[in-house]
Order: C-alpha cells, then sequence, then structure tokens
C-alpha cells in the first residue's frame, strides 16, 4: 500500500490530538514551571530583607520569563518545518518506506513510536518529537484512507522481529566511489543534549559536582549578603560598610548568579531522567557513510539516505558529530571517540561541513541566478515602463 503526499503548514495542527496529553503537558510546561521554580531559592531570601525591592524585582522577571516560554513553547507545538515537495509513503508488514526527490527512507516498525488516525489525517510519530502527518486528501477517498491508517496501525502493534534490511532501494548515488565510514553505537548521554540540555552530552560525577557547588555556592553568598552587613575591613579591624548603591548592585549581580545556576541545576535534574526516557532503538550499533552528495545511515531498523539538501544543519557541539534534518530535529550523533583518534574524527567532521557548505553555496547561487519576475505597469509615475 502507498500514497503521496506534500504537507502544508497548518498540518501540524493534527499533532497535538495525536500526542499523549501528558507529553504535550510536558512540552508547554516544563521550561516556565523551571523559570518558576528558579527563583524559589533566591527570592524567598529578599522580600524579609532590606534588598525587598531586588526581590520583587526579580520575581516579576521571573513570571515574565516563565510568560515567555509558555508562549514560544506553544509556538513550537503549532509550527513546523515540513519537508518540501511530495513524499511516497509505502506500508508494508516488515516496514515503511519513504520517497522523496532528496531522501529515501526504510523503517521498522518497531522504530516507530506510535500511529494514529485523529482529526482526518494518519499521524506518526517517532522518539524525539519527529513526525509524519498525512491528511485524508491525498487519498482517493476517505476509506481508503481509513484503510491505509487501519492496516499501518496493525503493521505496527504485529511489530515482533527485526525484518532484514536490504538496501537495493536506495539511489544511485548512494554508490559514491569517494566516501568515509565510521560504525559506532550511541550512549543515552549522546541523545539527552537533544532533548534541552545544558553543556557537554557525556558528563561524569565531577560535572554534577561542580554544577552543584556553583548553585550552593551563589545561594549560600546571596543568603549572607541579604542579612549581614558586609564592606571593606580596615587595618584596625573595622568593617566599613559600602555604599548603599555598590551593596545595591553587589545583591542584584548575586542573585542574577543565583538565579542562573538554579535553572542550571534543574536543567540537569532532567538531564538525568532523560536518560531514562532514551529509546533503546537509539542506541542499536549503526554506521554512517558520507559522500561528496550526502550521508547514508544503517542501523538494524533502518537505513536512511539524505542528500545534502536534505540536511538541515550541521553542527559540532563538545566533540560530538550532529546532523538534523529539514525539520530541524536530532538525526545523527556521531561522538568524536567513535574514531580511531581526534585526527580522523577532525578529518570526517571537515568533509561533513565542507560538503555541505558546498552544497548550501551551489543552492544559492541557483536561487541567485533565477530571472526576477517582471513588474506590471501601472499608473505610477516615478516608475519607467516596462521594455
Amino acid at each position: 500500500m502507498e500514497v503521496e503526499f506534500e504537507n502544508q503548514p497548518e498540518d501540524v495542527r493534527h499533532l497535538a490530538r495525536a500526542l499523549p496529553k501528558a507529553t504535550v503537558a510536558a512540552s508547554l510546561l516544563t521550561m516556565p514551571l523551571f523559570a518558576l521554580l528558579s527563583a524559589v531559592p533566591a527570592f524567598a531570601i529578599l522580600p524579609s530583607s532590606r534588598f525587598w525591592a531586588i526581590g520583587a524585582t526579580g520575581l516579576a522577571v521571573a513570571f515574565y520569563l516563565a510568560g515567555w516560554l509558555s508562549f514560544r513553547a506553544l509556538n513550537e507545538l503549532r509550527r513546523t518545518t515540513f519537508v518540501p515537495g511530495k513524499v511516497r509513503m509505502r506500508i508494508s508488514p516488515d516496514f515503511l518506506e519513504l520517497e522523496h526527490v532528496d531522501f529515501r527512507v526504510r523503517q521498522s516498525w518497531l522504530a516507530i513510536d506510535s500511529v494514529s488516525h485523529v482529526d482526518h489525517a494518519l499521524v506518526i510519530t517517532y522518539p524525539l518529537e519527529r513526525y509524519y502527518i498525512i491528511e485524508d486528501r491525498h487519498f482517493v477517498a476517505p476509506e481508503a484512507a481509513r484503510e491505509f491508517a487501519a492496516a499501518a496501525h496493525a503493521y505496527h502493534a504485529a511489530a515482533r522481529d527485526i525484518p532484514t534490511m536490504d538496501d537495493s532501494f536506495l539511489p544511485e548515488w548512494t554508490h559514491d566511489d569517494q566516501r568515509f565510514s565510521v560504525t559506532y553505537s550511541n550512549v543515552a548521554t549522546d541523545w539527552t543534549g537533544a532533548m534541552k540540555s545544558v553543556g557537554i552530552s557525556r558528563k561524569t560525577i565531577y560535572d554534577y559536582g561542580v554544577a552543584f557547588l556553583f548553585w550552593a555556592a551563589s545561594n549560600g553568598l546571596l543568603a549572607y549578603l541579604s542579612y549581614f552587613d558586609f564592606g571593606q575591613r580596615l587595618k584596625s579591624g573595622v568593617i566599613t560598610p559600602f555604599h548603599a548603591l555598590q551593596q545595591f548592585a553587589l545583591v542584584a549581580v548575586i542573585l542574577v548568579f543565583a538565579y542562573g545556576t538554579s535553572f542550571a541545576m534543574l536543567m540537569l535534574v532532567r538531564e538525568v531522567i532523560n536518560r531514562w526516557r532514551v529509546p533503546a532503538t537509539l542506541l542499536t550499533k549503526r554506521t554512517v557513510e558520507i559522500t561528496p552528495r550526502g550521508v547514508v545511515e544503517r542501523s538494524p531498523l533502518s537505513i536512511v539516505a539524505l542528500r545534502w539538501p536534505a540536511v538541515g544543519q550541521v553542527s559540532f557541539p563538545f566533540k560530538l558529530i550532529h546532523i538534523r534534518d529539514l525539520q530541524q530535529k536530532s538525526a545523527i550523533r556521531i561522538p568524536f571517540d567513535a574514531f580511531p583518534g581526534l585526527a580522523q574524527a577532525s578529518d570526517f567532521s571537515a568533509h561533513v561541513d565542507g560538503w555541505k557548505r558546498r552544497d548550501d553555496l551551489t543552492h544559492e547561487e541557483e536561487k541567485d541566478s533565477l530571472p526576477l519576475a517582471p513588474m506590471p505597469d501601472d499608473e505610477n509615475p516615478y516608475r519607467s515602463p516596462q521594455t
């Protein structure tokens, strides 16, 4: 069974209905709640101290930040970057296959989170907020849409074994002689970085300990400055208090630092929890090949071929090669320690970056070379007539 579809921006409205309510609530409320909780240790100290005005101002800022984060989270849920152009989806009992001018994908049903039919649309979700939405309008009749959705749901529910994946469906460009490859297995912390975290992906107990010390020190110093006089100790041993404005400025700076460290601590707690939320399907052994024309990723559950135009962004955060798709979702995360040495990792990274940049530049030149549409004549006396 197969269907050809092309998404429109308004199709994203089906996503919220297809996702579990707990997932939607977590997406909308987590960051605003962190913004408010980060203010508790710092601002609880200030209302009863002589610097209550700073506390009141900071609390107002925290509520403003929470509101802004809520608005941003709602917009992220309502908006998405769909893959431009037509996509052909084929389904069989063993796998789901996607074909586009810039990519080919074959995936086991075990790699898919959920299949649901809501509001006249089939919604297929993947780990880490990736999904495909196919509205019923793309089928020849409503009955065909329901039949396709029922078959997809049945195939997903019945999936138990990993199918044999052959790459005969891959396009010709994937057989380019010039290629570099690496085989690796991710650990959970490689993917927590794609789930809104802070700092490096593979943290140690030392990294968490340092963050905790900064948090404790900043909040402890804030408590001390709020309730005790502080100033410059003279040679005679007498403490000369700082000017009121100096004290005010110092407390304000420490307050901002305490708020930031509190927010970072909450993010780190979330990161630890996220380690148990990373699906096992993302931790399977895989091989990534790069060629001048694109990327091929093979794992027991999928084969993905992306031409460089289908790669959204390439970055290299903290000794990690991070490749996003056109929906700006994390697609590939290759740790540097997957390579025999730093030189090989750097060489691989340089080719990824170089080939992607070359493709982007080529597309920009093609766009600039397109002829401009002629301007229509009108009665504007300040514009010359068309010739």
